[in-house]
């Protein structure tokens, strides 16, 4: 038995109370132990809960070719100008599979410079749910179309993806550039 199964059902135990227990802490100290089957079915569970949203794998989170589909998956970040054509920022994140709608969200921004051109921040929030069904799946998005060239000319690009969490803010950042 681990102490964080023990801090699990002792927060659970006080979710039921009303007052004071009539039983006395004896009664507090045995609900504030978990069974190894109660571990073994929560704590799965709470793993996840705890990681919050994440890629899904090494390439679920960057930029791609393909303005549809990730055709061919380039990274984080791009060190080179991208080749003429159309991109995407795409994001395969696992999300989860606990809480209302509206409980795990994302956040992308981008800022682009370029000559003459200040950096004007995009900033968008994504709802994010776990995929239904037996098989682990991603949830995708498409966070930002990119076409390069840029029609006004060279630009410089970077993206942050915050993924907030009860306890902290996870943030994954990258960057690309045009010519």
């Amino acid at each position: 038995m681990t102490v964080r199964w023990a801090m699990i059902a002792i927060g659970t135990s006080f979710v039921g109370c009303t007052g004071a227990s009539a039983e006395g802490p004896e009664n507090a100290a045995q609900l504030a132990v978990a069974t190894n089957f109660e571990a073994q079915l929560v704590g799965p569970l709470l793993d996840e809960i705890r990681a919050g949203v994440r890629p899904f794998d090494e390439q679920g989170l960057g930029l791609c070719r393909g303005a549809q589909t990730c055709e061919t998956f380039l990274g984080q970040s791009v060190e080179e100008p991208l080749a003429p054509g159309e991109y995407g920022l795409y994001a395969a994140l696992r999300v989860p599979p606990v809480g209302a709608p509206g409980t795990w969200k994302v956040k992308v921004t981008t800022a682009c410079t370029g000559e003459g051109a200040e950096a004007t921040p995009y900033t968008r929030e994504h709802e994010v749910t776990a995929p239904r069904g037996k098989n682990a799946r991603p949830f995708r998005v498409l966070l930002q179309r990119v076409t390069s060239p840029h029609p006004d000319g060279p630009r410089a690009c970077t993206w942050t993806l915050e993924a907030p969490h009860p306890d902290r803010t996870i943030t994954y950042e990258g960057s690309w550039s045009t010519p």
